[in-house]
């Protein structure tokens, strides 16, 4: 029924304040809430709606367009669902039209103006939004998100906006404390600014904002994942991922949403951080989640190899039983990884320079990666394997192992230039080289890795 509240009063529609207050005591006194509680109920209804100015001129304004009014605002909803902020702009400015003092348009429509880019209508929306009613969290939350979007485009009053943002969350925060949220985008500020101890401590507040860990936290936690290792607080990064772990419900719809944001992570460290260890320990609590996803396990394993292969390092360049040359080539390899700039032409020297010691210091070489650096010789492997299954082929007899042998040929023997090859970790390329028949099987080999 068309204007139903009014005719519950017993007022017609143009009834000034004063005769709505008195219809309102008349039917109170006619029907007292003790003897008639939902009689009382809808007269309540009728007059807290009709006795305020914006809510009356709402309700007035639905009563006249009350079919084009929905209209709009199915379309308006419909543009935001689609992202099509311009379009829903439009449709939110044509309902503003017909009910010019809805606080609920306004927030539509100045988020709109947010999400469109159209920050400066954005923040004068809020801003008088927050003039009618400075007690809505949402206004002071989006009016920070506004001003933060201003801090980082602008450079003369990038500070300005920044103390504007703060000032907004923080509001949210004094209204409710509980809001992890506006922790959050307070933390979002402090890393902006770089100041990551401020920021830990924020995220960890809006852990426990609510004085309780469940999953509700799980984006603070991936927050706070890259801060603790831009601090090198390896402990507080593993207890992060154990916090991760243990909110996780049983569940494998939230399971699969919680490793790809895992996943997400690590792609976000080792690109262009090329932080793989830690990736590691990210990517092996992806796949705990996700056992049955091979490409998860594949990456974990990728990771943990290029990391371990890391520490293998040290110790590798410093092995007096690995030829000079694998020690260059290796360790290149792990540039690549890194992204390092190093002396592509030294790679090629180095191949070359392999050339000049025997099948069984190669073979010895390669074995003794295989055994203690395991994780070098696996990121290298078919480069490896290929020349020790070349060196197998070409310079033993079936079931023979590799050994220093003593040739029959006119070819200078192993044993007589033992000495010789013995001085080569360090020094590439001097002295003779084993044979005719050696360099240039040897050399073929280089030459098809060089693609020469």
């Amino acid at each position: 029924m068309s204007y139903e509240l009014y005719n519950i009063l017993g007022v017609t529609p143009d009834a000034s304040e004063d005769e709505i207050k008195r219809a309102y005591f008349k039917k109170v006194r006619q029907f007292p809430p003790e003897k008639n509680p939902e009689k009382f109920k809808a007269i309540r209804t009728a007059y807290e709606t009709l006795i305020n100015k914006e809510s009356r001129a709402d309700y007035d304004a639905l009563q006249k367009y009350g079919g084009k009014i929905s209209k709009l605002i199915l379309e308006a909803e419909d543009f935001m669902s689609k992202e099509d902020w311009n379009e829903a702009v439009k449709k939110w400015k044509a309902v503003l039209d017909l009910l010019p003092d809805n606080k609920s348009v306004y927030e539509s429509l100045a988020m709109c103006y947010l999400m469109s880019g159209d920050i400066d209508k954005s923040i004068e929306l809020y801003k008088k939004l927050l003039k009618r009613d400075s007690t809505i969290p949402t206004y002071w939350m989006n009016l920070g998100w506004a001003y933060l979007i201003k801090a980082r485009e602008n450079t003369l009053d990038k500070d300005e906006f920044y103390k504007k943002s703060e000032k907004a969350f923080k509001k949210v925060t004094e209204l409710e404390p509980y809001n992890a949220l506006a922790y959050q985008a307070l933390a979002t500020i402090k890393q902006d600014k770089q100041e990551w101890e401020e920021a830990v401590k924020l995220l960890e507040l809006a852990v426990s904002s609510d004085n309780k860990l469940d999953l509700h936290d799980v984006f603070s936690l991936f927050q706070l994942c890259p801060l603790y290792i831009i601090l090198d607080k390896e402990k507080e990064f593993k207890d992060t991922l154990k916090r991760i772990e243990s909110i996780v419900p049983d569940d494998e719809e939230v399971k699969e949403i919680v490793a790809f944001k895992l996943v997400a992570l690590a792609d976000e460290l080792i690109n262009p951080a090329s932080r793989y260890k830690e990736a590691y320990f990210v990517l092996r609590l992806a796949s705990k989640l996700l056992p049955n996803n091979n490409d998860i396990k594949k990456a974990k394993d990728e990771a943990k190899t290029i990391y371990k292969a890391t520490e293998e390092l040290g110790a590798f360049e410093t092995d007096a039983f690995i030829i000079q040359p694998f020690k260059f080539l290796l360790a290149a390899s792990l540039f690549e990884v890194y992204h390092e700039s190093y002396d592509k032409s030294a790679v090629e020297l180095a191949l070359k320079r392999l050339e000049y010691y025997s099948p069984w210091e190669l073979q010895e070489s390669i074995d003794r990666i295989k055994e203690v650096y395991p994780n070098l010789y696996k990121l290298n492997k078919p480069f490896l394997k290929e020349l020790s299954q070349f060196i197998s082929k070409e310079y033993t007899e079936p079931n023979q192992p590799i050994e220093r042998q003593v040739t029959t040929s006119n070819t200078t023997s192993y044993s007589n230039t033992s000495s010789t090859y013995s001085n080569k970790s360090s020094d590439w390329g001097c002295g003779e080289i084993c044979g005719t028949a050696l360099c240039c099987g040897i050399g073929i080999l280089i030459a098809s890795l060089l693609g020469c």
